[in-house]
Parts: structure tokens; C-alpha cells; sequence
């Protein structure tokens, strides 16, 4: 289960996995909260758990028990939550539908979120039975913060090999030039395109023929990809 199918790396996460896993072994069910983005587009119609803009309101609590229902009618062995969100949802849920096995998914450091979302997340942890962390420094915080090392487990991101075909270039490569670059959302701030320009700059200084580049993954309303293409 997946927070939406928008560009980003654990939404394309999701969609990879759930196209790669064998149909010979595995029965996929899956779920999302909001029906929303490019990468479910070869999913076909997931079904959706609104949880009315709150993971606290009796929306979400409905939900979460509309979810538990549907678990136990089609007898699903394995929940895996994918996100912050889903990991809120879907892990009550599974719980409450008797579950076999249930997954977590720590995707970040958990820097991004609040206090309040951080405690919220790591005691639905502690009901997995194990928490797939893409990172050793995910992991850590979660150890760090009381989890059970036994439940951690780091699997990195990954991407089929088709996804690495041969391209033609689209800047020309220049003896002597090192191009450093960066790809990213540009319209989450979180990504940190400021502290970018600022090392692209004082390294500049150092050392002019270091080139830095920047390419939009998704682009931005506030106007945040005008200074980013212009640094050559």
C-alpha cells in the first residue's frame, strides 16, 4: 500500500515492485490512499482509502476499518505499508485483521517529519513484524530511537535494467570539465536546491572549470527552477 502513485522515489518503488513480483508466487493486492500521480497508470484501478485529510478524524478510522475488512475477506498473508502514511493505516489495520505478517517501510531519516508524526510512526512499528528500512542510516535512527534491531531490515532501492539503456547525451562532455549534478523534485523545498546553489557556488570560486548542473524531476510553481537552469 502506497500514499499515491506522484513522481517520486518510493512511489516509483512501489509501482516497480509491484510489476516485478512473479505472478507464479505471488497473489499482489494493492491499495493507496489517494489514486493519484503518473506512476499508477499501468496498475490498473487501486482501490482507494481516503483518510479525509486527517490520519486522526473518524474518516480515517472508518477507513482504517473498511481496510481491515477488505484484508480479511481476500485473506491476505503479507501487508506491506510503503510510506508514513500507509505505515499509519495500514498497519492498524492489519493488526486488526489478524495479518499473518506485516511490513513497515522507513524510507528517509525521518528528519522530514514532526515530533509528534515521528513518535506516532515508530510505535506502529513496534506492531510489525519488520521494517524495511532503504538505508544502514534509516535503520539507525530506528534503532536509536528503541526499535528492535531483529525487526530491521535494509534493502536499498533498486531499478530493473531496461531503466539503464543507453541514451544520447544531452550535454556534451569537454576534456578537462568536471559537471557535477542534481535531480530532483522541484517543488519540495525539503530537497534543499538553496543549499545546492550555495556549494555549487563557493566551490565555482575555487575551481571554475567544475560545472554544476541541475535537472527538474518535477517542476515547480514557485519559480524555484529559474535560478537552477540558469547555473552553468
Amino acid at each position: 500500500m502506497t500514499n499515491s502513485f506522484e513522481t517520486g522515489g518510493s512511489e516509483r518503488q512501489f509501482a516497480l515492485t509491484a510489476q516485478n513480483l512473479s505472478s507464479e508466487r505471488f497473489q499482489v493486492s494493492l491499495g493507496c490512499i489517494r489514486r493519484l500521480g503518473p506512476f499508477g497508470s499501468a496498475l490498473g484501478d487501486v482501490p482507494e482509502f481516503w483518510l479525509g485529510g486527517s490520519l486522526y478524524g473518524w474518516t480515517s478510522i472508518r477507513t482504517r476499518l473498511r481496510l481491515a475488512r477488505l484484508l480479511r475477506a481476500r485473506r491476505i498473508d503479507i501487508a506491506h505499508a510503503f510510506d508514513f502514511y500507509t505505515n499509519l493505516t495500514l498497519i492498524p489495520a492489519a493488526r486488526m485483521a489478524r495479518v499473518p505478517v506485516v511490513i513497515g517501510s522507513q524510507r528517509q531519516l525521518g528528519d522530514l517529519l514532526t515530533p509528534r508524526q515521528f513518535r506516532a510512526q515508530a510505535a506502529a512499528f513496534r506492531w510489525c513484524d519488520g521494517v524495511v528500512c532503504n538505508s544502514q542510516a534509516a535503520a539507525d535512527r530506528l534503532a536509536g530511537e528503541g526499535l528492535c534491531q531483529d525487526k530491521l531490515f535494509i534493502i536499498g532501492n533498486a531499478l530493473p535494467t531496461k531503466a539503464f539503456a543507453p541514451a544520447s547525451e544531452s550535454v556534451t562532455r569537454k576534456p578537462g570539465c568536471l559537471r557535477v549534478g542534481m535531480v530532483a523534485r522541484m517543488n519540495a523545498h525539503y530537497k534543499n536546491h538553496a543549499g545546492f546553489l550555495r556549494i555549487a557556488s563557493r566551490i565555482h570560486q575555487q575551481a571554475p572549470d567544475v560545472v554544476h548542473d541541475a535537472g527538474a524531476a518535477q517542476e515547480s510553481s514557485d519559480g524555484q527552477c529559474g535560478p537552477l537552469r540558469g547555473l552553468r
